[in-house]
This record gives C-alpha cells, structure tokens and sequence, in this order.
C-alpha cells in the first residue's frame, strides 16, 4: 500500500459492518462467595418500641427524636416496652402487646426543644381570642442493640436529693401531734371549774300596786 493508506480487512471490503469487541470480565465463583456473606451481615434487625405515646420502628446506629425522656447527655437508656422484633427474610415476632425479655439499648445524644408552635383559639361573637405558643421538649437517641429475648430490666436511677425514709416521716408526724394535746390536758387541770350564773327573779313591783288597791 502507499503511504497515507490504511490496509483494509476481509469484512470492510466485503461491505459489512465491524463489530467493536469490548473486554468481558467474568466472575469466578470463589469471587462471588464473599458477595453474598456480605448480604447475610447487611440483614438488620429491626423493631417495633413505644415511647411517649408514640410507636417508632427502629434499628441498630438510627438516631431517633422521642418524647423527653430523663437523662443527660451520654447516658445508656434501656426500652423495655418493645412490640415487635424481626429480621429481613424471618417471621416477625409480635407481642401480646409486649415482647417478655426483649429491650432496645440507645444512647442518650442530647435534650433539644422542638420548634415553636402557635395555640390560638376563637369564639366568634364572644370577643373571645387566645394566642399562646408551646416547644415540645424532646430526647435525641441513637440505637446502640436490640436485644430480642434475655434482657432484664434496668433498675430505675436514684433521686440527687437524698430524702428520708417514707416510715421515719410517719413515726414523726404522730409524735408532732401528741405532743399539744398533752398540753391541753394540762391546762383544763389547772383551770376551775367555771360556775353557773344565777338566775336573776322578776321584779314584783306591778303585783304590789294592785295589791294596794
């Protein structure tokens, strides 16, 4: 061929279209393997639990905003009041209306306030207006482990202020209470007995002027 000039195949002579062939990779199935182990540990439980009233589905590292809950910032919460639990590809199992022994651990994240909401009420013809707002205090949590079965329940946190015991308050009372009445009886003791007024008799000056005439 001369210079300039590109050398031709059988098939662009022939008139008919070249194909482009592109590289195909194949997988061998070892490499497959690991694929699907990957898609068994990605099957997240997930459950049902109720809070403030309110029901939320939840599962392991979401963050959650519920009702305010006590607490502060970096303690452990246990929700023992837990309805549903289940995995992707099982039977979920559902309480009557709780699970016994299923609980949701989360970490308290912070204590935060809704936004502001305006109450306003009317009564038309009555004069009648009402504007007041309200933010509804509210608990950040994030989703630490869900536990389906096995978990016991967390004793309640015990109050800053040391109060003193409910039966030494009783004991006291009554002792407050005896203590006055004995002086009470000391002065009725003490005091003579108050006597009687006597009767006073009714002038007997009209029966002697009609004895003189």
């Amino acid at each position: 061929p001369c210079v300039g000039e590109t050398s031709l195949s059988e098939a662009d002579r022939n008139g008919s279209p070249q194909r482009s062939k592109s590289p195909v990779f194949m997988l061998a199935p070892q490499d497959a393997e690991p694929q699907r182990v990957k898609k068994r540990e990605n099957q997240n439980m997930f459950a049902v639990i109720k809070t403030g009233g309110k029901q939320y589905k939840v599962a392991k590292n979401d963050v959650v905003v519920v009702e305010r809950l006590e607490g502060e910032a970096g303690d452990t919460i246990q929700i023992d009041t837990v309805l549903m639990v289940g995995e992707a590809g099982k039977a979920p199992t559902v309480g009557t209306p709780m699970i016994d022994g299923a609980a949701v651990t989360a970490e308290l994240v912070e204590q935060a306030r809704g936004k502001k909401i305006i109450v306003f009420k009317k009564k038309r013809r009555q004069n009648y207006r009402r504007k007041n707002g309200h933010r509804q205090d509210l608990t950040v949590l994030r989703v630490t482990d869900i536990i389906a079965s096995g978990a016991t329940k967390q004793a309640p946190k015990p109050k800053k202020a040391a109060a003193k015991p409910a039966a030494e308050k009783a004991e006291a009372k009554p002792a407050a209470k005896k203590a006055p009445a004995k002086k009470a009886e000391a002065k009725t003791e003490t005091k003579p007995a108050a006597k009687k007024p006597a009767a006073k008799k009714a002038p007997a000056k009209k029966t002697a002027a009609k004895a003189k005439e």
